[in-house]
């Protein structure tokens, strides 16, 4: 389900401010043309509502009441026949009464069946209509049970999934605390409310001591605003409320708590207000949430600043790559070239992935200022970290793939030297993991002794595979590919590397053939195949047929299954075909 829809207040006052200026026969005319847009499986649906809507009767009320009464009964239900699932499976009654002929065609067992999940999203839908019926206490109760149930898991073994479930969790959880607000006792609302909106709650990554996390999109648990605009009207008392609320807030640190505080803060002092309740509090996610109520105010000017501020006062983390993003978007919405690239080198420094490299290399180039950008971003990557400052989890617990970011970005520069220099020059395997710099390397030079010849297939294809893919980002191995292409060779590098070459394909080899690696005959045939290629290219005929022979009719005649292999590369090949 969407995380972020169209609140229900917002969305009525919309559509009541453009009806109020339409005549009646526009008003009959856009109605006509709703229920032709409405599907033919939907059109007595479509009546049903009309009719519900200006004809209300005795017999409906009490239908209806009788369904209020039953729903919570049911609820109850749900809760028991779950619990005796779950119980079911624990105590293996479920396979005695399922076991047919000695078998059972279900090995895993989810913690809810699918009757009784369709079972509550149908309740949760029940509960949405009592809602909007304006029947709140009792859609209160209900949502309470539901959630306790589908989030909590209340009375049961096993926790439920809550994204199995089709339901709008973000809405849902603001109805139900819409509900408790208009429902509670003015002394118990705060307390009420607050604990509706799970202040203390605590995100995965906070209990699993990654640290605060962000991402506002993905939050199924509701803002303030949230709750505010779920239901047409206004909150009683709600200024009064949002000052007690923010007593009580302003002494939890955790993310959530943190953010409801600052909305409380927004919403009475508003963004000057917001920006000193920042600064003083100094938490990373205060920063972005100020950064976001510039960006929906279209601030433009102040978000940069802001961002900047922001970009000094954080630690380089994902945090603050997510601040450099909003720098990035001021300096797009402001035609700030300077700033959208400041941006996203800042966006890299403080999460070094690829594709913020590659985010990065595509905004310089389009600036012309790609040496410069990779010279800084190659200085960032070699520079040793200060003892005095904390490194962040994230550098910690990515130490090689740092250093493959620092050899791309040496590959990007043209420093194919300095790479080969900088690497495991043995490291015939091992590619999947620490010693992928090598084999990003090995490709590289052997695209270099190829001059990209188009006829070097297996080159190609090994480039490809160790640039591309799992292996790292299409743009970045294109502007590699283009930079190396340009690379100058002389003789004696020529042949250096060429040995190079032929040590790391005949080892990567050995190793998969002799240790019978049969799903790597591929990988060692295609390694072959590529020095061979090398040899044709640099005119050593005789040599490359010698290789061929020795490794194909003597070392690895015994092994069929890579004879085959290595012949299928040969067939791929317009070189190797000559052999």
């Amino acid at each position: 389900m969407a995380k972020n829809v169209l609140a229900l207040k917002p969305f009525l006052e919309t559509i009541k401010t453009y009806c109020v200026k339409l005549t009646k026969k526009e008003l009959i005319d856009l109605l006509c043309q709703a229920a032709l847009d409405t599907p033919a499986e939907e059109r007595r649906n479509f009546l049903e509502k009309l009719s519900i809507a200006s004809v209300p009767s005795d017999v409906h009320r009490s239908a209806a009441q009788d369904e209020d009464v039953s729903i919570l009964a049911k609820t109850d239900k749900l809760l028991d026949d779950v619990a005796a699932w779950q119980k079911s499976i624990e105590d293996g009654s479920y396979y005695e009464k399922h076991w047919e002929d000695g078998y059972c065609d279900e090995e895993e067992f989810p913690s809810i069946s699918k009757e009784q999940q369709e079972t509550l999203e149908t309740l949760f839908a029940e509960a949405d209509g009592l809602f909007l019926d304006g029947k709140l206490e009792l859609a209160g109760n209900v949502y309470q049970q539901l959630i306790d149930l589908a989030l909590h898991s209340a009375g049961l073994d096993y926790g439920i999934d809550h994204n199995d479930l089709d339901v709008n969790w973000r809405e849902t959880l603001a109805r139900y605390c819409r509900c408790v607000y208009e429902t509670s006792a003015d002394k118990e609302r705060v307390k009420q409310v607050l604990s509706a909106l799970e202040v203390e709650r605590k995100t995965e990554a906070e209990r699993q001591h990654f640290g605060i996390c962000y991402n506002p999109a993905e939050e199924i648990f509701p803002s303030l605003r949230d709750v505010f605009d779920v239901r047409p009207g206004e909150l009683a008392d709600w200024n009064n409320f949002l000052k007690k609320a923010q007593k009580k807030l302003h002494g939890l640190s955790n993310s959530r708590a943190v953010l409801l505080y600052l909305e409380t803060v927004y919403w009475l002092d508003g963004i000057q207000g917001l920006a000193a309740a920042v600064r003083q509090r100094n938490i990373p996610v205060g920063y972005l949430y100020w950064l976001d109520m510039l960006r929906d105010g279209a601030a433009w000017n102040e978000l940069a600043q802001a961002a900047h501020e922001a970009l000094h006062a954080m630690p380089h983390d994902a945090l603050r790559g997510y601040a450099a993003a909003q720098l990035s978007l001021a300096g797009e919405q402001t035609s700030d070239n300077s700033l959208v690239l400041q941006g996203k080198r800042e966006q890299f420094f403080s999460e070094p992935q690829e594709e913020h490299l590659a985010a990065l290399l595509r905004e310089s180039a389009k600036q012309q200022v790609s040496e410069a950008e990779l010279s800084k971003t190659l200085a960032y990557l070699e520079a040793k970290p200060d003892p005095k400052k904390p490194v962040s989890s994230f550098l910690q617990l990515t130490q090689p793939d740092l250093f493959f970011l620092k050899i791309k970005t040496m590959l990007l520069l043209g420093k194919l030297r300095e790479s080969y220099a900088a690497i495991d020059q043995k490291a015939a395997i091992g590619w999947s993991d620490e010693k992928k710099t090598t084999g990003a390397v090995y490709v590289g030079i052997l695209l270099v002794l190829s001059q990209g010849n188009a006829q070097a297939k297996t080159i190609h294809s090994l480039f490809a595979k160790y640039m591309r893919g799992r292996y790292g980002n299409a743009f970045i191995a294109d502007a590699i590919q283009q930079r190396l292409l340009q690379f100058p060779v002389s003789d004696s590098q020529k042949d250096q590397w060429l040995k190079f070459v032929e040590q790391i394909s005949a080892e990567r080899a050995e190793h998969i053939i002799s240790n019978q690696y049969r799903k790597g005959y591929a990988r060692a045939a295609e390694a072959l195949g590529g020095y061979l290629e090398c040899l044709l290219l640099h005119e050593r005929r005789s040599q490359a047929a010698a290789f061929l022979n020795l490794k194909r009719n003597q070392q690895y005649k015994r092994y069929p299954a890579f004879r085959r292999e290595l012949d299928e590369v040969i067939s791929r090949s317009p070189l190797l075909t000559r052999l």
